[in-house]
């Protein structure tokens, strides 16, 4: 598990570690995606402990609540764009050491073209311009790293759907979107499902928990 803020990390792997039937291990690490000197620092650590690595989930991301419109692209695609391109080239050489490789970029039905300029969908309406554009651009980042990789690392655009979390804010109201938010948990089911190799036949689509996406 990586963030920006080490101790916060800590202390959700403290959370669930102490949840019952957990398999695996979890480990921490401080990795700010906008700052070159600390993927660097995560990848050397990656490799000294572990000698490769077999997933890579960027899944880095921000709502600015910049007034300005050239402040809120800045800080939103330094984040949600510039930081996964960066992180997948870093980590890219790992990744090409393991066996059976994946890499999965979280993304988001609102960065769907194919959505947003349809009248009749619920994501048509939704009023944040750099978020949006974003995660369109995310999805480009997706789709060419899978060409970079050669069919070598399986490569996923995955949208987790609205769930409670603390991208929004931290009130009560924010982490629910206004009690539309879903739990967590079927997100994470989604990419367990991925992982475990159940969705392969969607390598390299942009996929939903009940499907597909168009782009």
């Amino acid at each position: 598990m990586t963030g920006r803020s080490l101790s916060k990390i800590e202390s959700a792997a403290t959370e669930l570690r102490a949840l019952p039937n957990i398999k695996g291990t979890i480990s921490t690490l401080q990795l700010e995606v906008t700052s070159s000197a600390s993927i660097a620092s995560a990848v050397s650590s990656v490799a000294e402990s572990y000698g490769r690595l077999d997933v890579l989930i960027n899944n880095a991301g921000i709502v600015s609540s910049a007034e300005d419109t050239l402040t809120a692209f800045r800080d939103t695609f330094e984040t949600n764009v510039y930081g996964p391109v960066l992180v997948s080239e870093a980590f890219r050489p790992l990744l090409l050491k393991s066996s059976n490789a994946y890499s999965l970029f979280i993304t988001s039905g609102l960065g769907s073209l194919g959505l947003a300029s349809d009248a009749s969908n619920p994501h048509y309406s939704y009023q944040g311009t750099s978020y949006r554009a974003s995660k369109a651009a995310l999805n480009m980042v997706a789709v060419e790293e899978m060409k970079v990789c050669k069919g070598k690392v399986k490569v996923f655009t995955c949208c987790p759907g609205l769930v409670t979390s603390n991208l929004r804010g931290t009130s009560e109201a924010a982490r629910s979107a206004g009690g539309n938010a879903e739990d967590p948990e079927t997100s994470g089911r989604m990419v367990l499902d991925v992982l475990e190799g159940r969705r392969d036949e969607d390598v390299g689509k942009f996929i939903q928990r009940r499907g597909l996406y168009p782009w």
